[in-house]
């Protein structure tokens, strides 16, 4: 980009940045309160009052689309004459609602109500007028108060969840071995007349002679062994 395009772009943004600081372009509005606009810009007064007679008059276009003409007068706005004489210089809104927040248009329009110019105004277009810090950021903290019970909740019903869960008896042996310091020989788990126990046994337990005994118990394993 060459110089003259970016004095161009500097010259834009310096009109932009100062128009949207400017009191009489924006206005900051409190929920409830009186606010006026008036249509005041170089320009438009000049060719106001060059008019002889005066051939104009001002409208207002409020968000949503209505367009207002001079002397309208009911519960939210009223169109009022200003200082210097020119009908429909003032807008006044009653009772300010945040619905109402946006840009308003004062139009100059002729006899035949045709719009020769508009002149831009605005109501809390970049932030809003609050009565506290508390109000302001009141969003914020629904949000965040909402967000840490959810997750309170859900850690929480995991954990719950994890302790109370389903188990097997063999899994609750294992569990119950674990915590006595049982690692070897395995722990096994039984149920003896409704009473729950826990021993040990090895694999030489298991073995069964013909007659039903246990291997350690079995003499005629223990004579074999001694022959051999």
């Amino acid at each position: 980009m060459d110089r003259k395009g970016m004095f161009v772009l500097l010259v834009l943004f310096g009109c932009g940045y100062g128009q949207e600081n400017s009191f009489e372009w924006g206005v900051l509005a409190l929920a409830g309160e009186k606010t006026m606009l008036t249509c005041e810009d170089g320009y438009s007064m000049h060719m106001l009052n060059d008019s002889t007679p005066n051939i104009y008059t001002l409208s207002w276009k409020v968000p949503g689309g209505k367009i207002l003409h001079h002397n309208h007068d009911d519960n939210m706005f009223a169109v009022k004459e200003g200082d210097n004489g020119i009908q429909g210089f003032v807008l006044e809104i009653k009772s300010f609602d945040y619905h109402y927040d946006g840009a308003y248009i004062c139009m100059v329009e002729d006899d035949d109500r045709n719009a020769t110019m508009s002149i831009l105004r605005g109501i809390n277009m970049y932030d809003r007028k609050y009565a506290s810090m508390s109000e302001k950021y009141e969003r914020n903290i629904i949000i965040a108060f909402v967000a840490t019970a959810v997750f309170l909740f859900l850690v929480l019903g995991t954990g719950l969840v994890y302790k109370y869960r389903w188990q097997s008896e063999e899994d609750k042996a294992a569990e119950k071995a674990k915590r006595l310091g049982m690692t070897s020989p395995r722990a096994n788990y039984y149920v003896n007349d409704g009473a729950e126990e826990l021993t040990t046994k090895t694999a030489a337990d298991k073995v069964k002679a013909v007659n039903g005994e246990g291997g350690y118990e079995n003499p005629n394993m223990e004579s074999s062994s001694t022959q051999l």
